[in-house]
């Protein structure tokens, strides 16, 4: 799609019509506006050719597809989550909600005695989206220990469907899915 916007129009004194213009490509600009204010607002879409930029912090809603138990698990051992709800860059799904994400187990200490409780380290990894892995991190700003930014820690079971809150680790561009 082209858009172009005449910006300024004047009329030559040989009584040629001059008109500078903007052109540009891609998606459009989108105007929308607020009926109670009448406020109208333009975002400019974050979008080029190869598609919508996923920033850094972004907050993406996952839960655990299965549980997870400290006395049952390794180090090593695969961890996956469902993506909870669609994944949006301005107004557009860049990844359904029920895409899978994916982790690793990094540390489980089995409950001790006398009550004293386990714990349970996970790192988290990537999601996939479009075919694309987007990396992924358990805090939403980096820190210079880049390995803490990325472990998940519970001092006990998790259980399937329970949610979590993780962040965009790197600024990818994804495609919009096909229900868009």
């Amino acid at each position: 799609m082209i858009n172009i916007t005449v910006v300024m129009m004047r009329l030559l004194p040989t009584g040629v019509l001059l008109a500078s213009a903007a052109i540009s490509f891609g998606a459009p600009v989108q105007q929308t506006t607020n009926p109670a204010s009448g406020e109208t607002r333009v975002a400019a879409r974050t979008q080029r050719g190869d598609g919508f930029l996923l920033h850094v912090g972004q907050e993406v809603h996952l839960k655990f597809a299965r549980d997870i138990n400290p006395k049952k698990v390794d180090e090593g051992d695969p961890v996956e989550f469902v993506l909870e709800e669609n994944l949006m860059v301005d107004d557009v799904v860049v990844a359904k909600a029920g895409s899978r994400a994916y982790g690793e187990v990094i540390g489980a200490k089995r409950s001790g005695m006398m009550g004293k409780g386990g714990e349970l380290s996970i790192r988290i990894d990537y999601l996939m989206a479009s075919g694309n892995k987007v990396r992924l991190r358990a805090t939403s700003e980096a820190k210079e220990d880049t390995k803490s930014t990325d472990i998940i820690k519970r001092n006990k079971s998790i259980e399937q469907g329970e949610s979590i809150v993780v962040y965009v680790a790197e600024e990818i561009r994804l495609p919009p899915t096909e229900t868009n």
